[in-house]
Parts: C-alpha cells; sequence; structure tokens
C-alpha cells in the first residue's frame, strides 16, 4: 500500500515538473530570436554602474556613448562667436558711416555749392568727416573726384550696384551725384530741390537717373 502511495506521489510531481518546464518553454520561445547585440554576460554584470536613461532608448536601439550622436550639422558655439565677431569687425566703418550719415537727414546745404543745387559731394564730405574716415579739414565738392579720392588716398574698392550694402557711397548718373547707403534699397544723400539732406530710393533719385556703382571701405572688403 505504502509503495503505491509513493507511485502515485511520484506520478504527480513528475507531472507537474513537466508542466513547468513546458510552460517555461514555451513563454521563451515567444520572447524571439536573440541579438547578441544586447547581450548582457553575468561576468559583465559587476562593470555595469549604470543603466541608460529612458533618453537614450532610440527605436529598438541603446545608445550610452554620445560619441556615437551624428554631429556633422552641430557647430561649436566658440566657432559661431568667433563668426559673428569676424562680421562686426569687418563692417565697423560701414555702420559708422550710416550712424553719421542718419544724424544729417534733414540738414540744411544751402551754405555749399551753388546754394545746395551742387552740393552733394560736399553734403558727403561732411559725413565722412562726422565718422572720422577722412581728416577734419577733408573736402571734395566734385562727385566724380569724390568717389576718385576715395579710392586713391584711403584704398577704398569699387564695387557693382547689386552687392550694394550699408555704409556704401554711391555715384548715380548720366549726370554726377553721390549718397551714401543706408542699406541695400536706401540712400542718404542732397537734394538740390529742398537744400536738405534727404532719404530716398537707390534705385532712382531724379527722374532718369540710376546707380552706377559704389565704393566702400577697405575694412569692409576682407
Amino acid at each position: 500500500m505504502k509503495k503505491n502511495k509513493s507511485g502515485i506521489i511520484f506520478v504527480i510531481l513528475f507531472t507537474f515538473i513537466l508542466s513547468v518546464l513546458s510552460y517555461s518553454l514555451e513563454a521563451f520561445d515567444n520572447v524571439g530570436p536573440f541579438n547578441e547585440e544586447y547581450m548582457v554576460h553575468i561576468r559583465d554584470i559587476p562593470k555595469i554602474k549604470t543603466l541608460p536613461s529612458v533618453r537614450e532608448i532610440k527605436s529598438d536601439h541603446i545608445e550610452i556613448n554620445a560619441s556615437k550622436m551624428n554631429t556633422k550639422s552641430m557647430k561649436p558655439s566658440s566657432q559661431k562667436e568667433k563668426e559673428t565677431k569676424t562680421t562686426s569687425a569687418k563692417s565697423s566703418k560701414a555702420r559708422t558711416l550710416v550712424s553719421s550719415a542718419k544724424k544729417f537727414l534733414g540738414y540744411n546745404t544751402r551754405k555749399g555749392p551753388s546754394g545746395g543745387n551742387l552740393a552733394c559731394a560736399w553734403f558727403v564730405s561732411l559725413i565722412l568727416r562726422s565718422a572720422n574716415l577722412v581728416p577734419n579739414n577733408w573736402m571734395e565738392t566734385s562727385a566724380r573726384g569724390l568717389m576718385a579720392r576715395l579710392m586713391t588716398e584711403f584704398g577704398w574698392k569699387k564695387t557693382s550696384i547689386s552687392e550694394v550694402r550699408a555704409g556704401d557711397v554711391i555715384f548715380w548718373g548720366p549726370s554726377s551725384h553721390v549718397g551714401v547707403a543706408v542699406d541695400g534699397r536706401k540712400a542718404i544723400s542732397n537734394s538740390s530741390s529742398t537744400k536738405k539732406g534727404t532719404i530716398h530710393s537707390i534705385s532712382g533719385y531724379y527722374s532718369g537717373w540710376k546707380p552706377q556703382f559704389a565704393v566702400r571701405p577697405p575694412e569692409s572688403n576682407k
């Protein structure tokens, strides 16, 4: 009788163990195939100090090393600051000239040549002196002469109207007229009709007059 009971108990235990093993194998099989890239061996566990945060998990990959990030399109902040400073240094004379030109808006030019009728070069000469880009006693009353002297005496460079920018001195034709560009579309120059410093479009001041070329401070050409 004892032997029969022992046999029954053994059969029950054996059946239970088989059921547990069968369930474990089925669950293990549902996990899917292993990828060796993500396997962690028991011997490596002591070496792992911290687990990756949720932010480091992208798609089905875990990136722990920041060096894996794509940094080709990233620019160091120090490099951006350096570029900004360089651009500012190149345009310092131009900014000074624009600032000085704006101070002469509405300036009475009747004291200039022909009572203000032919005072454009004289007017620009005053602006250049105010900006400390020419000596205090420097003066030119001819539009063509002013452009030529800026290039020969101070190294200003001739540039096309398509590339004009703030701080350039512009020459208009077919007659002769000069003024200072305050941006790519507007300029300040003497108005022979109002006898005052006026802001106007670069594209055409008087009817039929067109901008021919401009000259630029040497610092801005680098």
